[in-house]
C-alpha cells in the first residue's frame, strides 16, 4: 500500500492538497503494444499560402519499438487562403475546381527504455474541477527515428510578381496580382522522435481502479520534395481599355519553387474503449518560394483499437 499527494486541476490551474490518499498499483505494463484506427472531423491548417478545415481517417500500430501510421485527409473546407488574402486575386486554375486531399504513410523505430517516476491518474471529476493523483508507477520511455511520404494535391494561393509564361505568346511575364492554382507534390519527411507510453492501474482508496493509458511523441523532421507540379492559370488583366484579357499562363517550371522543408509537432492517443488522438504541428512547407509557406495544424480525432502486452 502507498500513499499520495492528492493534485487538483481547476480549469487551466493546478494546485496541491495536502490530503493523503492510499491506493496499491494493480498494473505497470512497461511492454505496451497497440493497434489503432482513426476517424477525424475538425483538423485545422493555417498558412498564408493554403488554409483549410479537413477529416479524415488512419491507422497506427506500435510494436516493439516498431511504429507503422497510415492517414488519409479530405479538406472539406478548401481555399481559405484565397478567400482571406489580401492579394489581389486575378487569376486561377484551368481545371475544374475540386478540393485538397492527401495520404501519408510513417515507418518508424523507437528504442524503449523503463523508466519509473510520477505519473498522473485522472481520480473523478466535479463540474469544473478535475482531480487527479500523481502516484509512483514505471513506464516507458522511447527515442528513435521515422520516415515517411505524403503525397497529394493542394490549394495554395500565389502571391504578386512571380515569373510564369504566357502560353499563346510563348513569353516570360511577371504578374501584378495574385493567382490561386493547385500543386500536386510528393514529400519525404525524416527525422527524430521521443515520447513516452504508459499503462498503469492503480486502486484507490475510495475511488476504486482508476487506469491510464496513452502514448504521447515529440516529433521534428525535414521535409523534401521529390515531385511536384502547379497547375496553369487562367489570369486577367486590363488592355488599357474597357475590355479584359484572360490569359493562359504556364507555372510549372517557371514560377520559383522552394523544394525544402521542416515540422515539429506533439501527437497523444489516449486510450479508452472510444479514445481520443490529438496534437498540434507547425513548420514550413515545401511550395512557391516567399510564397508564405509557414503553417501550423491543430489535428483531434476518435480512436477505436486495442492495447495489448504486458507482464
Amino acid at each position: 500500500m502507498k500513499k499520495i499527494c492528492l493534485s487538483i486541476l481547476i480549469l487551466l490551474s493546478v494546485s496541491l492538497n495536502a490530503q493523503d490518499l492510499t491506493y496499491s498499483n494493480k498494473k505497470e505494463n512497461t511492454d505496451i503494444k497497440f493497434v489503432d484506427g482513426k476517424i477525424a472531423f475538425w483538423d485545422v491548417m493555417i498558412s498564408k499560402s493554403r488554409m483549410t478545415f479537413a477529416g479524415g481517417f488512419g491507422a497506427k500500430l506500435y510494436l516493439n519499438g516498431f511504429y507503422l501510421g497510415l492517414n488519409y485527409d479530405y479538406h472539406y473546407l478548401d481555399g481559405l487562403a484565397e478567400a482571406s488574402s489580401s492579394e489581389n486575386i486575378k487569376g486561377s486554375s484551368i481545371y475544374a475546381p475540386t478540393k485538397s486531399r492527401n495520404a501519408d504513410i510513417t515507418v518508424g523505430y523507437f528504442k524503449q527504455k523503463e523508466k519509473e517516476g510520477k505519473v498522473k491518474i485522472f481520480l473523478k471529476g466535479v463540474g469544473r474541477t478535475k482531480y487527479y493523483a500523481l502516484i509512483d508507477a514505471k513506464y516507458n520511455k522511447f527515442f528513435g527515428a521515422q520516415i515517411g511520404y505524403k503525397s497529394g494535391f493542394s490549394h495554395l494561393t500565389i502571391p504578386t510578381g512571380v515569373a510564369v509564361k504566357d502560353y499563346y505568346a510563348n513569353t516570360n511575364v511577371t504578374t501584378d496580382g495574385g493567382m490561386s492554382t493547385f500543386m500536386r507534390y510528393g514529400w519525404i519527411s525524416f527525422g527524430p522522435s521521443y515520447g513516452k507510453i504508459v499503462d498503469v492501474e492503480a486502486d484507490f482508496k475510495g475511488y476504486g481502479v482508476k487506469k491510464r493509458r496513452d502514448f504521447f511523441k515529440i516529433y521534428a523532421n525535414c521535409i523534401i520534395a521529390a515531385t511536384t507540379s502547379l497547375e496553369d492559370v487562367y489570369y486577367t488583366q486590363a488592355n488599357n481599355t474597357s475590355k479584359t484579357l484572360v490569359n493562359q499562363y504556364v507555372l510549372q517550371g517557371n514560377v520559383v519553387m522552394s523544394n525544402i522543408g521542416f515540422n515539429a509537432g506533439i501527437e497523444e492517443h489516449k486510450f479508452a474503449g472510444v479514445g481520443l488522438i490529438y496534437g498540434i504541428e507547425g513548420g514550413l512547407l515545401p511550395g512557391v518560394k516567399k510564397g508564405g509557406n509557414i503553417y501550423i495544424a491543430i489535428k483531434w480525432g476518435m480512436i477505436i483499437g486495442k492495447a495489448f502486452g504486458g507482464k
